[in-house]
Parts: C-alpha cells; structure tokens; sequence
C-alpha cells in the first residue's frame, strides 16, 4: 500500500531534522520576465555558502534507499551570485555546465556545454528590465570547461530581439528571429496590486500555444499555478509556513496527482536539507539531500 504523504518525512527522519523557518528557496513565481534562480542570493551571501551539491536517491515500496547516480553541485560567488550548476545523469557519461555571468545585479550572459561543444545566450535589457536582445553564440569544447572564457567573446551565430507593448495592467511582447520576422507572442496580465494573474505565449506559424494562470494566499504568496499546453492542463499547489518557506508541493494532471513533495530544514541553521517527493504511479518516494561548503 503506498504511504500517505504525510508520512513522507518520518520515513528519513534518522537521516535529516526538521524546521519550517528561514527562506533559502526564492518564493515560487509566475512566468515573468527575467532570471529566476532557484536560490535566495541574500541567504547564500549571509550564511557565506560556496557550494550546494545535491544527491538524488529513490525508495521504492518495499526496498532500502538507493541512489540513483544522479548529482548537482551549485556553484556560488562570495556576494551569493550563481556562478556554475554543474549536473552529472546516470543516463548519460558526460556531465553538463552551466555558467552564469552578471553585469551589476542583471544576468549578462549564460553559457552552456553539449555535445557539439560550448554555447552562449547574452542579453540585453530594456530600461524597466525586459529582455531586448538575446545573442547566440557557439564555438568548439574547451580543453577546460570549467574554466569557463568571456561568453561574449565566443562567436555570434544570431540575435533575436523583443519588441513591448504596455498598456493597463498588461504587457504584450514580440519576439523576432535573426531575420527580424515576428515567431512568437507573449502576454503578461498584472492585477491592481501587481501580481501576475496570468501569462500566455502563442506562435505565428503554428497553433502551438502556452496559458499559464495564478492564484495567491492571503501573505502574497503563489498558492496555485495551472499551466495549459497545446490544451493538456498541469496544475501545482503550494503550501508555506508562516515566514513564507516553501513546505508543500503538489503537481496533478486533471485531478490526478502526479506527485506530492515536502521540503525538509534544518532546525537550527534553517537550511535546506532535504526534498521528500512520493510518486504514487511509480509506487517510490524521490529523495534529494543537499549538502554544504562554505567560505
């Protein structure tokens, strides 16, 4: 019989403690413009953590906890910046990097490794912090990927641009390919007080199309978020402990639930210590432990 989800954290108590304070994770969000990373720069800086490695292990019904070789380590700069994220899979042999660089408090540039070798995506912003233009650009893997170059040095492939339009509690975008045609829109719908209600994204040569809407608990926070694509509906719920950190997920396609997680901290440092997740179709829990360096 699978476990009640209320008895995701007892199972691994021996293994983690228990708190519902402090706000390592940024609050969740809507799909607004911008960098969203997953960490509170202002609660890496202050507990002066360089490094998040994460480990990924899977209880099945019936059998111990095993580890799934999957791992990320997250990489942070003294001010509490994202520096790298560097993932190994146990589906594949190579490991992944991404690196992050800034221009004062905005994501300049991010680059990334593949198979084929290093790419890079730079921005440029709008004066209110929009995205104007995104460079692509590619070369050839480094002897060295961790010793990551300039991203804006790497060869220029195209550049796509965002055109705005503002009106009343709305933001319509644009985006142009390389060739300065119209691909895709995007819509942000913004209610009196400033939250996003809702967000949708259509292309001009197909039929595809993205809606995404939100609802928020009485301390501002994101309690639902439903997301619509090509007409098959996802939705997530969200629950926070009373200082705003996150302690509940769900995720459900129609009303079936696809999994429920709960967020584990330590009680004394108020850090991150575990992600609990039961997957019932799977008849396994998912658990991911978070572990620490510091400066």
């Amino acid at each position: 019989m699978p476990l009640a989800p209320k008895t995701l954290i007892s199972i691994c108590f021996i293994l983690i403690g228990v708190s519902l304070q402090a706000q390592q994770l940024l609050p969740q969000k809507g799909k607004e413009p911008g960098f969203h990373p997953k960490f509170n720069k202002e609660f890496v800086q202050s507990h002066r953590i360089k490094e998040i490695k994460v480990e990924m292990n899977v209880k099945r019904d019936g059998d111990k906890i095993r580890p799934t070789g999957d791992r990320e380590i997250y990489r942070f700069s003294r001010e509490g910046k994202l520096e790298m994220i560097r993932s190994t899979t146990s589906a594949y042999a190579d490991t992944g990097f991404t690196f992050y660089f800034y221009a004062g408090t905005r994501l300049d540039c991010e680059m990334k490794n593949d198979a084929s070798g290093m790419f890079s995506y730079c921005y440029i912003y709008t004066d209110d912090g929009y995205i104007a233009e995104r460079k692509f650009g590619r070369t050839e893997r480094f002897e060295q990927i961790e010793r990551a170059a300039d991203p804006r040095e790497l060869p220029e492939i195209s550049t796509e641009k965002y055109t705005y339009r503002r009106y009343e509690n709305q933001v319509h975008g644009t985006l142009y390919n390389s060739a300065n045609r119209p691909y895709q829109n995007e819509t942000w719908y913004y209610d009196e007080n400033g939250y996003l209600t809702q967000y949708l994204k259509s292309f001009v040569m197909s039929s595809g199309r993205e809606k995404e809407t939100y609802s928020y608990n009485e301390q501002g926070w994101l309690a639902t978020r439903t997301v619509e694509i090509d007409r098959t509906p996802y939705s997530w719920e969200y629950i926070y402990d009373k200082v705003g950190n996150l302690i509940e997920e769900q995720k459900f396609q129609d009303e079936n639930e696809l999994y429920h997680k709960e967020f584990v901290y330590d009680p004394k440092t108020f850090i991150l210590k575990a992600e609990l997740s039961r997957e019932d179709k799977q008849a396994q829990i998912r658990i991911v432990n978070y572990s620490y360096t510091y400066y």
